[in-house]
């Protein structure tokens, strides 16, 4: 495992049934202001633009897809490895790597390998675990490719493209709002910046919103085993990208989730920022669904209004994930040992509906 440039590379060799497959996993060796939206952007978004396809599990790795000749690992006379893509993309250069023993053999017997591309890569002294855990938060994406020098025919000519990866970039400004680097007011301001950026893209290359928010929503974080703080900044900013490309339904579909992830940080942390802001977030959200002419509009009401009951009952320190009461205590609304009802107020709108939760531990 060596540095190139600020790429890590780590060689692998899989054993399955009697049979050695090697592999590369390649990725940024920490997250920084330049991982997901620097020049060269996510080396994990550039893989997927270029044909690599998102790996869900290491138990379920590509050895019997056909090899994708565009993209090739070069192995030079010195030992130096380097990873070649499409139209003159150079993913990674110099890596000086410790390979398992036959890993060189395997690759060379078959002519290709397999290679895995992923949005970071820390150093740590597991590091197949860190690989899993990348893998598992759905942002390492994988192919099999040739093993030898380029083929300029095969990777087509050097080509310039625009990469517009939306999701890195909220990734990225939640990751700083989490660590105290930038504040959410700022964060929120950069996040409606995104759509000047696709504004300026669209006539020239088709770039639509509901394409960027497609990508931004398809699945979020919730997938992706996110901590909880982070899916719910994903979520608050994607808020902010959805009201700046006048996208009514996708704005009130992340103001749902914004309140309903704010909750966990706030049972967790007593977060009277996060509480605040999503309570400002809930209380908007009601106030444009009871104003909706639009029947389908006003349908989402209670589970908004549950959503924000959950989030006042985390202030209390109740875990909202399925409300429950602490054995042996009773209950704001109701004694321990029955399931207990609550009116919940939201946001000054007063007694808004009434839920029931079981009472059971957990």
């Amino acid at each position: 495992m060596r540095l190139s440039g600020e790429v890590k590379g780590l060689a692998l060799l899989v054993e399955l049934e009697g049979v050695r497959h090697p592999g590369l996993a390649v990725g940024h060796a920490g997250l920084h202001p330049f991982t997901g939206v620097g020049p060269g952007g996510s080396l994990f978004a550039l893989g997927r633009l270029h044909g690599l396809t998102t790996l869900a599990s290491l138990d379920e790795l590509p050895f019997s897809a056909p090899v994708d000749a565009r993209w090739c690992v070069h192995r030079d006379e010195e030992g130096d490895i380097a990873v070649f893509g499409p139209g003159g993309l150079v993913l990674a250069y110099d890596l000086h790597l410790e390979l398992p023993p036959g890993w060189q053999e395997a690759a060379a017997a078959t002519g290709s390998l397999l290679l895995l591309v992923s949005h970071v890569l820390p150093p740590a002294d597991d590091m197949v675990g860190v690989l899993m855990e990348e893998t598992r938060q759905g942002t390492v994406c994988s192919g099999r490719v040739r093993f030898g020098p380029p083929d300029l025919e095969a990777a087509g000519p050097p080509t310039v493209t625009y990469v517009l990866d939306a999701l890195s970039v909220l990734a990225e400004l939640a990751l700083h709002v989490r660590d105290r680097v930038l504040p959410l007011e700022a964060a929120k301001l950069r996040a409606r910046e995104l759509e000047a950026v696709r504004r300026s893209l669209e006539a020239e290359h088709g770039l639509s919103a509901e394409a960027m928010l497609d990508q931004l929503t398809a699945d979020g974080l919730g997938s992706r085993c996110a901590p909880a703080e982070m899916e719910y900044l994903h979520w608050r900013l994607v808020t902010e990208v959805a009201e700046a490309c006048g996208a009514e339904a996708v704005w009130r579909a992340a103001a749902l989730r914004t309140v309903e992830t704010a909750a966990p940080v706030v049972a967790d942390r007593r977060d009277r920022a996060v509480f605040e802001e999503a309570d400002a977030v809930a209380t908007r959200l009601v106030e444009k669904l009871e104003g909706s002419v639009d029947p389908a509009g006003s349908e989402g009401l209670p589970a908004v209004l549950l959503a924000a009951a959950r989030l006042r009952l985390a202030v209390s320190g109740r875990r909202t994930g399925a409300a429950t009461s602490t054995p042996g205590r009773g209950g704001p609304c109701g004694p321990p040992s029955a399931p207990w009802t609550c009116t919940a107020h939201c946001a000054g709108h007063g007694p808004a509906t009434t839920g029931r939760w079981s009472s059971t531990p957990g």
